[in-house]
């Protein structure tokens, strides 16, 4: 599957419809720039710039199929939510906070709780 910035717009898109992504108010995806990158350094990460901008990437060399990019676009979500709520957002990139949101998120979509 060769990805591109709006792949990665419309997997955020369709991801903030379910829950638990639909009660967590994150931005809208016109909000957030997507970036597809290349490297094998990084699998995805997420950025937070400017007060409230944000910038998901997700790199090319990881997401060959459909189920590695949900997987991937959802665990950065969970980063946004975590970056828009200061004291959940503080004891390093995968704190307590985090761990607790990725365990309802992968109960919910039924992702691997281990690779995620």
């Amino acid at each position: 599957m060769h990805l591109t910035p709006a792949i990665l717009r419309a997997a955020y898109v369709m991801l903030d419809e379910c829950e638990p992504f639909s009660r967590w108010n994150l931005p809208d995806a016109d909000d957030i720039e997507f970036d597809v990158g290349k490297t094998k350094r990084d699998m995805a990460c997420c950025h937070f710039y400017d007060q409230r901008k944000f910038r998901i990437m997700i790199s090319q060399a990881y997401c060959g199929i459909l189920h590695t990019l949900f997987e991937n676009m959802a665990h950065e979500m969970i980063h946004v939510h975590i970056f828009r709520h200061p004291r959940m957002n503080r004891g390093g990139e995968h704190n307590a906070a985090w761990h607790r949101y990725a365990d309802r998120v992968c109960k919910s979509f039924g992702f691997d709780r281990s690779r995620f």
